[in-house]
């Protein structure tokens, strides 16, 4: 059984999400510059600049394409 959903629903579906993308792309932005500017050196360092970059670039590459 399918549902067939209208057209302003999932505008406004889509619209949450891109806004809930956004909004995590700019913690993980903002906890790469933390880390860059408190940086020590650790390797545990590494991943998580590693980590949170890859985070906040793909939520915003899920702004744009939503």
């Amino acid at each position: 059984m399918t549902t067939k959903l209208e057209a302003s629903y999932r505008l406004a579906v889509a619209n949450q999400l891109s806004f809930v993308a956004a909004f995590l792309g700019g913690v993980s932005a903002i906890i790469l510059v933390r880390v860059l500017i408190f940086t020590a050196n650790k390797g545990a360092i590494e991943h998580l600049v590693g980590a949170s970059s890859t985070m906040a670039c793909g939520h915003l590459i899920a702004v744009i394409s939503a």
